[in-house]
């Protein structure tokens, strides 16, 4: 099997695993197609690669890479289905019909300090349960401790570099300056480095970089809606559209607001909506394509049509 693999400067596990696979190559016991070593001898993904690989190969699959956003370097030889996911936004609903369980909605935020591509950006809560969830909301985040990954205490561990903890950081300042009210957090954490205090917002707005812009960090903040309608247009008022969540005991509402969400993953009263039996993909800017169940095998098959004509009786 020819494998091309793609290396990330920010993952130094996968850098491990990256210069292993180099010693694999290099000792004959596995082989490469078109592999590109980067200057530290690590593999990287290249797009003429691709382009100009094997006919077998019919689909790669992953994260766009950011060495090809610019589509000029992709080129037009660049005619391999690819299955991606960009940036996006992913959204918390919940309704005044629902007996409130904050575990699931802790998962979908603070899971990987929020450093996931499926976990929530923004929280929209009812104004008629607006305080009483923000009560428990905050009481359960409270109790999520921060460490280092071999700590068996921690739920929480450090962002991903420094770009990532600037960001956190100018969200919440951001915020605050548009009315925003911290109510837990909103600060490094005492253990310094990369690490940043679990933080809840209240009164969070549309006018916030929050609401549109990807925070990927341990930050929810906590939008009021007064009706359905409202809350459905402003939850698909972003270019992205990965994964949502709703939550609700209405039956009917649920479908209704499923349906009409423009996100490619819907959890209803779930935080967790990832396996391998389910479609995993987006629509509009997050993505095209979809792994696992057995619509992730359509890329890699063609359709052929064949019209059928002059066949005697």
């Amino acid at each position: 099997c020819k494998i091309c693999e793609d290396n990330s400067e920010e993952h130094p596990i996968w850098q491990l695993r990256a210069l292993d696979s180099k010693r694999n190559v290099e000792e004959g016991r596995i082989e490469y197609n078109h592999v590109i070593l980067d200057a530290y001898g690590f593999p990287v993904f290249y797009a003429p690669a691709i382009s100009h690989a094997d006919p077998s190969i019919k689909k790669t699959s992953g994260f766009l890479s950011p060495k090809f956003k610019n589509n000029s370097i992709l080129g037009p030889t660049y005619s391999q289905p690819y299955y991606h996911v960009l940036s996006k936004s992913s959204d918390i609903i919940l309704i005044p019909s629902i007996t409130f369980n904050e575990g699931p909605i802790i998962a979908a935020k603070y899971r990987n300090t929020g450093q996931t591509c499926v976990c929530a950006n923004r929280i929209y809560v009812h104004q008629d349960v607006y305080e009483q969830f923000s009560e428990g909301f905050v009481k359960e985040a409270g109790k999520l401790q921060t460490g280092q990954g071999f700590d068996p205490l921690a739920d929480q561990g450090p962002l991903i570099d420094e770009a990532a903890l600037a960001k956190v950081e100018e969200h919440v300042a951001d915020a605050k300056n548009h009315g925003g009210e911290v109510i837990l957090g909103g600060h490094p954490h005492e253990l310094g480095g990369l690490f940043y205090e679990p933080t809840v917002i209240k009164n969070a707005n549309d006018e916030m970089l929050v609401s549109y812009e990807e925070t990927f960090g341990p930050v929810a903040p906590l939008f009021s809606f007064s009706t359905e309608e409202e809350v459905i247009e402003r939850a698909n008022n972003t270019p992205f559209g990965l994964a949502s969540y709703f939550y609700t005991r209405d039956l009917a509402k649920s479908w209704r607001v499923s349906e009409q969400l423009e996100y490619g993953i819907v959890g209803l009263n779930t935080g967790i909506i990832s396996t391998e039996m389910a479609p995993f993909g987006g629509v509009k800017e997050s993505g095209m394509g979809r792994e696992g169940s057995k619509y992730g095998i359509d890329d890699y098959l063609e359709i052929k049509y064949i019209s059928l004509a002059g066949i005697e009786e």
